[in-house]
């Protein structure tokens, strides 16, 4: 009989320590829908190889294409599965290393008396927000291990509107005719049915960064660059992003530092006078690469948010990253929903253990 539980994303690494135990060495990461591996995962090793190429990507998202303008439109492209590699870390962006020398050089400025005549802000582009900068690029470590610098090390601003461009993805849901040319087109029709009444992809990844958001003022104390109106147009909305940081410069009598990832927002920040860096996003992933235990969690748990459910194959678990029902509560602590298949190799041994944990955690 199926086992189905919500799960926290730590637990992931007692997932990863069963599959291990198993002597399971290999798992894929498959996206059910399309009927695909995305990756191959060596548990033992801590190392993805296999890793789908942008065409076959692409092929295989044309087969599997319903005739409905909203699931096209939901549905992952390559880009999304590469922004999951960016946000997990396995994949940093093409000139991160000069970015992070950068940075470390200012946070060096910050620390020494007499360093700096303004106070320096790191302000945000509304992407660096989704790929969770500074959750998962934080801490920075030089080259040699002599120096570390942290989120803390900064202080840190974010604009009225980028809070507004991701709250305003919090509206789409899948409605019954959604559902039905789902099931049309892909089968699988119990896990279609998670998703009744439940967040679509641009609505998931928006609720997920609010986390982000919640991080920056609540732990690294942000401070508020005010913008007012909140245009339509994206490309006024960037140029106001870049002025509300201008405005915040002058009220603060500070520098502000732009990070962003968008070729255009560098020069919005230019021409608003302010100091930018922009992170560039790579075009292709690779084929395999080792990766930390820390981002190999993170990597599952963001696939399965995007893409909405993943599977592993070969050891019987799905993972939903959306299902119906999810709460709020779900998203700020975030939770996964798993299902474990009766014939897993781990099902007896991860429900002993995560109810351990559980047992744990409410001691603790």
């Amino acid at each position: 009989m199926r086992v189905s539980k919500v799960i926290s994303k730590k637990d992931l690494m007692i997932l990863f320590n069963e599959i291990y135990l198993s002597k399971k060495r290999w798992f894929d990461v498959k996206f059910p829908f399309y009927d695909v591996n995305l990756f191959s995962c060596d548990i033992g090793a801590y190392e993805i190889r296999n890793i789908i190429t942008r065409n076959e990507f692409e092929k295989v998202k044309r087969e599997h294409n319903p005739e409905n303008d909203f699931l096209q439109n939901d549905l992952p492209r390559f880009s999304d599965l590469r922004d999951c590699f960016l946000s997990s870390t396995f994949l940093p962006f093409s000139n991160f290393t000069a970015v992070k020398e950068r940075l470390m050089e200012l946070a060096k400025t910050i620390k020494s008396p007499g360093g700096r005549s303004k106070p320096l802000y790191l302000a945000l582009d509304t992407n660096l927000v989704y790929f969770k900068f500074f959750s998962r690029y934080f801490p920075l470590d030089s080259t040699d291990g002599d120096l570390r610098v942290t989120a803390v090390d900064f202080r840190i601003a974010l604009s009225d509107i980028v809070r507004e461009e991701i709250d305003t993805n919090i509206k789409y849901k899948y409605r019954s005719s959604n559902l039905k040319k789902m099931r049309e087109a892909f089968g699988h029709a119990q896990i279609v049915d998670e998703f009744i009444n439940a967040s679509a992809r641009k609505t998931r990844m928006a609720k997920s960064a609010q986390n982000e958001i919640k991080l920056l003022f609540a732990q690294l104390e942000a401070e508020r660059a005010e913008s007012g109106n909140f245009p339509k147009d994206k490309e006024e909305r960037d140029r106001l992003i870049a002025k509300s940081y201008s405005n915040f410069e002058k009220d603060r009598n500070g520098e502000v530092l732009l990070l962003t990832a968008d070729e255009d927002m560098a020069y919005h920040a230019k021409n608003a006078g302010l100091l930018q860096e922009t992170l560039i996003i790579p075009h292709n992933i690779g084929s395999k690469g080792k990766i930390e235990p820390i981002s190999l969690v993170n990597l599952i748990f963001d696939c399965a948010l995007t893409f909405g459910v993943v599977r592993l194959g070969g050891v019987g678990v799905t993972i939903f990253g959306e299902w119906k029902g999810k709460s709020f509560d779900d998203y700020t602590r975030e939770h996964l929903k798993i299902w474990l298949e009766n014939d897993s190799r781990i099902k007896k041994e991860f429900e002993r253990d995560i109810g351990i944990a559980n047992a744990i955690d409410e001691i603790g």
